[in-house]
C-alpha cells in the first residue's frame, strides 16, 4: 500500500509551514491563506487550516542503514521524545524497524523509521531528499476490528504483522501502513492519548488501485 497524498488539519499553518520548511527543509509544492503542501519523497503531506487543533501520529521512511545518521540529523533541529526510561532510539523485533520520534509545531507525533527488510540503503548524506515517503498514519477509532476490517473491504490489504486486537492493528505494508488503535490508547513512546481526527488519504493498494479515503469511507464519522 501506498501514501500518495495525505491531508490533516491544524490550527496553526504558519507555524507548520515554518516547521516543515525552514527546519525539516521540506519542498513546498502548494501554498494558500488555508492549506499548504509539501512533497515528502514520493508522496505529498498536506495541511488545512482549522478552528480546532487536532493532532496525528504519522511516519516517514528513512533509508535502512540511516536511523543513527536521522537521529543525529534530527536532533540538531528538534527535541527527540523520550520514553519514560530516557531512551530517544527504538527497536521493533516483530517490523525489524528501528524508530525516531518528534514532535511538529502543530503537535502531532512524526516518527522517522528505517524498514530493514526494504532493500533501500543509502550512501549519500542524510538530509530532507533522504525522507522516501508518509508510510504509517494513526486511525483513531471506537471499534478496531471492525475498522480494521472496514478498510480490508476498501483496500484489500491484510493486517501487518500482526493478530486481530482490540486496542492495536497495523494494517499494509512496509511502504504504507494504517496504525488503527482505540480512542485515548497511548500513542508510544510519549503519554499522549489518541483522539480522533478528520482526514483524507489518496493511496493505492493492491492491483495499484487508486482509493480516496477519510473518517466518512471509513466508517468514522
Amino acid at each position: 500500500m501506498f501514501f500518495h497524498h495525505v491531508q490533516l488539519l491544524t490550527s496553526k499553518l504558519a507555524e507548520q509551514l515554518e516547521f516543515y520548511q525552514d527546519v525539516l527543509g521540506l519542498p513546498v509544492l502548494e501554498q494558500s491563506n488555508t492549506s499548504v503542501t509539501f512533497q515528502v519523497g514520493l508522496s505529498r503531506l498536506e495541511f488545512v487550516q482549522d478552528s480546532q487543533q487536532a493532532f496525528y501520529h504519522f511516519a516517514f521512511n528513512i533509508p535502512s542503514n540511516q536511523l543513527e545518521e536521522a537521529k543525529i540529523w534530527l536532533s540538531e533541529r528538534v527535541l527527540l521524545i523520550k520514553d519514560s526510561s530516557g531512551n530517544d532510539t527504538f527497536h521493533s523485533q516483530n517490523w525489524n524497524a528501528n524508530q525516531v520520534y518528534f514532535y511538529d509545531a502543530g503537535g502531532n507525533i512524526v516518527e522517522f523509521i528505517a524498514r530493514h527488510d526494504l532493500e533501500n540503503d543509502s550512501s549519500e548524506t542524510f538530509s530532507a531528499q533522504s525522507l522516501e515517503c508518509t508510510s504509517e498514519l494513526g486511525i483513531v477509532t471506537a471499534n478496531v476490528p471492525r475498522t480494521v476490517k472496514h478498510i480490508q473491504e476498501l483496500v484489500n490489504v491484510p493486517p501487518y504483522r500482526a493478530i486481530m486486537d482490540e486496542m492495536f492493528v497495523p494494517v499494509g505494508d512496509e511502504h504504507g501502513l494504517f496504525i488503527v488503535v482505540k480512542q485515548n490508547r497511548i500513542w508510544f513512546p510519549e503519554t499522549k492519548p489518541a483522539l480522533a481526527a478528520p482526514f483524507k488519504v489518496t493511496i493505492s493498494g493492491r492491483e495499484n488501485k487508486v482509493l480516496e479515503l477519510d473518517n466518512t469511507t471509513l466508517g468514522l464519522l
